[in-house]
């Protein structure tokens, strides 16, 4: 990053993340990145996409890697990963990533879904956008799991959950 992103007020950092990103994207067009849900990305997203629109980057060969997902929530629930994905980035640019891994929530077996996920991000990430919750949890690391642990279920703190 060309910034020191812990000191920027939230709009500045948002446009920086943006800017950053897409100037790998364009110097790496089919970058693997691995992207999380949450507010905290949200406006770097809206920003991302308004480059797109305005023709100053395409995700068009990028590949996308979910970072999280929640279980127990219905298909097109908008609390879902996948779905807020979509709704703050994806579905925002006018040509689609040429791929987009989802975690399968509604798998039966939502082990073996995070198995197959794990599976898909083990084949390399270029980037992966994180941030650190107000609890110190990463993604949907709570604090104390392992830095080498593959993808699984967790259950979620009640102080990430409430975003405290």
């Amino acid at each position: 990053m060309t910034a020191r992103l812990d000191i920027l007020p939230a709009a500045a950092w948002a446009d920086q993340v943006a800017t950053d990103l897409a100037a790998r994207l364009r110097e790496r067009p089919g970058l693997r990145l691995c992207l999380p849900t949450g507010d905290t990305p949200s406006p770097a997203y809206a920003r991302l996409a308004a480059l797109a629109q305005a023709g100053r980057v395409s995700l068009a060969a990028a590949e996308i890697v979910a970072l999280d997902e929640y279980l127990g929530l219905p298909p097109g629930h908008p609390a879902r990963c996948d779905v807020r994905l979509r709704r703050e980035l994806l579905d925002l640019l006018p040509e689609p990533p040429a791929e987009f891994h989802r975690i399968d929530a509604d798998d039966p077996d939502p082990v073996a879904a995070a198995a197959r996920h794990d599976e898909i991000a083990a084949r390399g990430l270029d980037l992966a956008l994180l941030g650190l919750g107000a609890n110190g949890h990463v993604g949907l690391n709570e604090p104390g799991a392992r830095a080498d642990a593959s993808t699984g279920v967790v259950r979620i703190s009640l102080a990430s959950r409430r975003g405290v």
